[in-house]
């Protein structure tokens, strides 16, 4: 498993003590970062924690973060 993936997975265990109801499945494709049935701005802690994990937020919309870790860009938002 590569460094981003963890990553995200540690994200992701941080939401889902936060926010229980958050689905479990996550698509890594490419750069993107789908987590399904999932409102970030439900979760208002989530900025905090992506810069617990040295995460730029580089843009927040209603459906989705874009962030920036070291090189890679990574796409958080919603499943449709």
């Amino acid at each position: 498993m590569q460094d981003e993936e963890l990553i995200v997975y540690d994200i992701l265990d941080k939401l889902k003590s936060s926010v229980p109801d958050v689905d479990k499945k996550i698509v890594l494709r490419n750069d993107e970062v789908i987590i399904g049935n999932f409102n970030f701005f439900d979760f208002e802690g989530l900025p905090s924690v992506l810069k617990t994990y040295k995460f730029d937020i580089i843009e927040m919309k209603k459906d989705s973060i874009t962030v920036k870790k070291k090189d890679n860009i990574i796409y958080f938002s919603p499943k449709d």
